[in-house]
């Protein structure tokens, strides 16, 4: 098996989380308003993964 030499950019691409796996992460998390859906949440996951990237590649 080859190992890629960069990251992917999107997190969904890399990784399946399951709905109960984000509300697990809220409740680990300080208490914070994530949004209908822990839709904040999942919008940080992605930018903090984003951004991960760019600083790798």
């Amino acid at each position: 098996m080859e190992i890629p030499s960069t990251l992917c950019s999107n997190v969904y691409d890399f990784a399946f989380c399951p709905e109960p796996c984000y509300e697990r992460l809220a409740d680990l998390a300080d208490p914070e308003d994530w949004g209908p859906g822990n839709r904040i949440l999942k919008n940080y996951l992605s930018f903090s993964w984003y951004r991960q990237d760019s600083f790798a590649n």
